[in-house]
């Protein structure tokens, strides 16, 4: 990541696993992320070699009984160190030659290629938010004075984990929002039904031939349930002159 005068900075990364009883898989998860400066692991108090394996890899090894999924994401990432944190399920891992059901590649990481931008839409002057909550009210006081793009860091697939988008919404307060990007049935789901649920006053528009699902056959059922509810299926071309994108016909 470059510092503010443009040098190449190193940047940290912490990766957290939940587990129970999973020693049939943890081991491929924690050699997949090897490479992280930081293994951190929430067990749940396995009965089998889990809690074993999972030494060899990390002295972060933590155990409590189970809450429910939200509150144990955000214990793990509360016990991170670095700022930028990758999880994976325990039957997961990243992987060079990936199967996309329980290995990925390092598709959005800072510094990977899928992270990369085409100039297009590279952002200009991020105001750049983590997902340690902020004021609300000096949040928003920045994002008013702030002439250039916001850019959400989140804790999981879910831009929702990181509690400051909320506010930002709220200050912001759009009449449109467009949605593109991969993978649509991961990333973008969790914001099309994010933004539904929390936004109903807004328009919500899907550029359809600027995004691909992981499991093609579960992206178009998302497609057609998202048109079902209203939200608008564009192409680039209407996105581009965004003063009719939404009055269009939507893409079949």
């Amino acid at each position: 990541m470059p510092d503010k005068k443009g040098r190449r900075q190193k940047v940290n990364f912490s990766a957290y696993v939940l587990t129970f009883n999973n020693e049939r898989t943890v081991e491929r998860c924690l050699e997949s992320v090897r490479w992280a400066d930081e293994i951190v692991v929430v067990d749940h108090y396995s009965t089998d070699h889990t809690p074993e394996i999972c030494r060899r890899y990390t002295e972060r090894f933590y155990q409590k009984e189970w809450t429910n999924y939200r509150d144990e994401y955000n214990y793990a990432a509360g016990l991170a160190t670095h700022k930028w944190v990758i999880w994976l399920d325990s039957d997961e891992e990243i992987s060079e030659e990936p199967d996309f059901e329980n290995s990925f590649p390092p598709h959005c990481l800072h510094g990977s290629p899928g992270q990369a931008k085409i100039s297009e839409t590279s952002l200009h002057d991020p105001l750049l938010i983590d997902p340690e909550p902020l004021d609300p009210d000096e949040l928003r006081k920045r994002v008013r004075e702030h002439e250039g793009d916001v850019l959400f860091n989140k804790y999981w697939f879910d831009v929702f984990t990181n509690p400051n988008v909320g506010p930002v919404l709220d200050e912001l307060d759009p009449n449109v929002i467009v949605v593109y990007g991969v993978a649509l049935d991961v990333c973008n789901r969790y914001a099309v039904e994010g933004l539904s649920a929390r936004r109903p006053q807004t328009r919500l528009a899907v550029v359809t031939d600027a995004t691909r699902a992981i499991v093609p056959d579960r992206g178009d059922a998302l497609l057609r349930r998202w048109r079902e509810r209203g939200v608008a299926l564009i192409e680039t071309s209407a996105a581009l002159g965004m003063s009719g994108a939404i009055s269009e016909e939507p893409a079949r």
